[in-house]
């Protein structure tokens, strides 16, 4: 789904065709290739999408949390749900 979330269309597909958002999840989940972990660039392992692991991934989301950490004692991102 990421050439999907790249042209913005996950919106729509949710919204008018939502069977075929809850079809990519249930094989995304079920997909060997979301458990392995990986090692981020924060130092830590991440078994999710390989895509979030890419430096380049969420930068201004990535600073933002990383500077909220130096200020805070808990900072929670909430992303999908």
């Amino acid at each position: 789904m990421k050439f999907v979330s790249r042209l913005r269309l996950r919106k729509a597909i949710e919204t008018f065709v939502s069977f075929v958002g809850a079809l990519f999840r249930l094989l995304r989940d079920n997909s060997s290739a979301y458990r392995v972990a990986r090692s981020t660039k924060c130092g830590f392992t991440l078994a999710d999408c390989p895509a979030f692991t890419l430096d380049d991934f969420e930068l201004i989301e990535s600073n933002t949390f990383l500077e909220l950490l130096e200020s805070h004692e808990i900072v929670l991102d909430f992303g999908r749900i």
